[in-house]
């Protein structure tokens, strides 16, 4: 349960960031999403990933957080799918996704290990 609550608190933190358009004030709300995970002690993937490659937390429970952040995103998408703002979320989340596209390989590795290393 608390890798499908992981999921649901990093589902709404993605949502509320597309809400708002994005910059400061989704990153905050992004970041005080992840402060609630680790407080609460949930089991978000990307925050165990780490632990697993020091021998601390086993693939097969990296698997099973995967798994459940996935269906705790799924269930925050269906419910954010019939929002009034839906379209223009949508339109933000394609902007984003086709802006990171075109990074260059090393930058996206380089992001990803540091937005890894913050969590």
């Amino acid at each position: 349960m608390q890798a499908i609550y992981a999921g649901i608190v990093i589902g709404l933190a993605a949502a509320a960031n597309l809400a708002v358009g994005g910059g400061i004030i989704g990153a905050a709300i992004f970041s005080f999403a992840l402060l609630m995970i680790c407080a609460l002690k949930f089991h978000l993937f990307t925050g165990k990933v780490g632990a697993a490659f020091l021998g601390q937390y086993k693939l097969s429970k990296l698997a099973q957080a995967y798994f459940f952040n996935a269906i705790g995103i799924l269930l925050v998408v269906l419910l954010a799918w019939k929002n009034a703002n839906a379209e223009a979320m949508h339109a933000l989340a394609v902007k984003i996704a086709q802006e990171r596209i075109g990074w260059p390989w090393w930058a996206s590795i380089f992001m990803g290990v540091l937005c890894g290393m913050c969590v």
